[in-house]
């Protein structure tokens, strides 16, 4: 298991349990996701089934900012990956 794994799995948990609290939460853990997803490349791939349902909420974020923060990380994700993301959502 990747040690970024364990990191993947405490940001999600801290945007979903601070997720009322704070706009910039959610764009800092958008911006730490893609820094992540650029460091391990394809191999980001089998965190995507975690990733997925926060990015959903994220692209539905009553917060512009967030939405279009989460739209831009989404393309990101894709050229990382190479593959669209759609399928996943």
């Amino acid at each position: 298991m990747y040690p970024c794994f364990t990191l993947h799995c405490v940001v999600l948990f801290c945007v979903i349990t601070l997720f009322p609290l704070s706009c910039k939460v959610r764009l800092a853990s958008l911006e730490v996701l893609c820094a992540m997803a650029h460091k391990l490349g394809e191999d980001f791939l089998p965190l995507l089934p975690e990733t997925v349902p926060f990015l959903a909420e994220l692209l539905e974020d009553e917060e512009e900012a967030v939405e279009s923060a989460c739209q831009k990380a989404v393309q990101n994700l894709e050229e990382v990956l190479g593959e669209p993301l759609k399928k996943y959502f």
